[in-house]
């Protein structure tokens, strides 16, 4: 089977569904589809296989990458756990699992360890504070439009509306 019979088969067995993965059967085992930079997983069960559909793109991200970056430098929890100056490793497990968030000194410990910006290792939780203080920008937008027109106000305008600005 070529590659160009495989993509057809593949796209005439997702068109239209909404799940993440169908069935379809393929006449050699196979675990995965490879289509230039795109693999895509097969689970074998008998004559039937189950193509997994990556999942659907979001604008939403991981409240953290700790545990990828620290697998990418090759630590361990426990050698984290000391750079970062705590007693438990705990700790670390649980920022990885998204339980806890870091305080301000761990999350810049982070930022010096994995040489990754905090916005960077932390981006969900970047993206929750930018929209909450997008928020709290607009509301103070209206409140400083009632204010009398100086200079002093305008810029004060200028910076706040670029704060309350749609987040792309």
């Amino acid at each position: 089977m070529t590659k160009n019979e495989i993509r057809a088969l593949i796209s005439h067995h997702t068109a239209g569904f909404p799940c993440s993965a169908f069935f379809v059967k393929l006449p050699f085992p196979a675990k995965a589809a490879v289509f230039g930079n795109l693999r895509i997983p097969i689970l074998c069960s008998s004559n039937s296989l189950r193509v997994l559909r990556p999942p659907p793109m979001t604008s939403t991200q991981l409240p953290n990458y700790l545990r990828a970056n620290r697998k990418r430098l090759a630590l361990s929890q426990d050698e984290v756990t000391f750079l970062l100056g705590t007693q438990s490793g705990a700790k670390v497990c649980r920022y990885e699992r998204f339980v806890r968030e870091p305080s301000l000194e761990t999350a810049l410990a982070c930022e010096v360890i994995f040489k990754r910006s905090v916005s960077e290792l932390f981006p969900g939780l970047y993206q929750k504070v930018e929209q909450e203080v997008a928020a709290r920008a607009r509301a103070l937008v209206e409140k400083t439009d009632r204010r009398k027109p100086t200079r002093q106000t305008a810029r004060k305008r200028e910076a706040i509306a670029e704060l309350a600005a749609p987040i792309s």
